[in-house]
């Protein structure tokens, strides 16, 4: 089984509940590109890889009667939980890789969480610059590896995957430096890229809450290559480390804006390592 089919395998027994348990990551960032990206009324908007719709909902709270948002995933799972609420964007099964929507058609595209599943991730950025229009913007979010990768505070939970000789969270982490980040979109051909790293709290309940969004993403492909047994007896070693009470967690995430064209107007502000346009926040 390549890359593709086991994302769309691990994502589509994560559908029913991506994005709806645990901390609101997805929305808070799908706000947060939106915003970034300055959308008016009339945009049109595609979501490249869009889960469950984080993205489509906020552009459609912007978008008037002449806007468009259209969102497309790999996952058929993933594309019926994005129709669930949303009346006027459409949402369809699509390989970013290979996008079948005419060139220079949008105003905005966003990927939101998805650029570490690509399994080549200079074709889907080289496409998502095809199909803007001359004068388009990218927004792309994305933190490479685990949630326990960048906080000590949980250095512990590797350290146990390890000791229960579970190899399925170790990854390569080709994207977790912002400056590489911005280096692969520019050598795909957008301009003006910015770029900042803005820290996430994760918190959770209790140890209960914490297992329940653990299944409900990318990680239960992690925890599904335990037996039963095994399985047992690492929820119980992970809940003796989490004790009772409130759970908490920092997710550093990288955000980007790009420029499909080469020139922008005078306006700018700084924005992370680079200049980017003011938006309207």
């Amino acid at each position: 089984m390549g890359i593709e089919e086991r994302t769309v395998d691990v994502f589509a027994r994560a559908a029913a509940t991506y994005g709806r348990v645990g901390p609101d990551l997805f929305g808070h960032f799908g706000s947060r590109v939106i915003r970034l990206l300055a959308l008016t009324p009339d945009c049109s908007v595609l979501d490249v890889a869009c889960g469950a719709g984080a993205v489509l909902h906020e552009a459609t709270a912007v978008l008037g009667p002449n806007g468009r948002a259209i969102g497309v995933d790999l996952t058929p799972a993933m594309v019926a939980q994005a129709k669930e609420g949303l009346t006027k964007p459409k949402v369809a099964v699509m390989d970013a890789h290979a996008l079948g929507l005419a060139s220079g058609t949008f105003d905005v595209v966003v990927s939101n969480f998805a650029f570490t599943y690509f399994a080549q991730p200079r074709q889907v950025l080289e496409e998502c610059r095809r199909v803007l229009r001359p004068e388009g913007r990218f927004g792309l979010v994305l933190h490479d590896g685990w949630w326990w990768h960048d906080d000590p505070r949980w250095a512990w939970h590797g350290q146990l995957l390890a000791e229960f000789g579970n190899s399925h969270a170790t990854t390569t982490r080709r994207f977790s430096d912002p400056n590489t980040v911005c280096a692969v979109v520019e050598q795909a051909g957008f301009a003006n890229t910015g770029v900042a790293v803005e820290p996430f709290d994760l918190r959770w309940a209790d140890a209960d809450s914490w297992w329940k969004w653990c299944w409900s993403h990318g990680y239960r492909v992690v925890l599904e290559a335990f037996d039963t047994a095994r399985l047992h007896a690492f929820r119980s070693a992970c809940f003796s480390h989490l004790g009772p009470g409130p759970i908490e967690g920092e997710l550093p995430v990288i955000v980007v804006i790009a420029d499909r064209a080469a020139e922008r107007g005078s306006d700018d502000f700084e924005f992370g390592v680079r200049s980017l346009p003011r938006p309207a926040l």
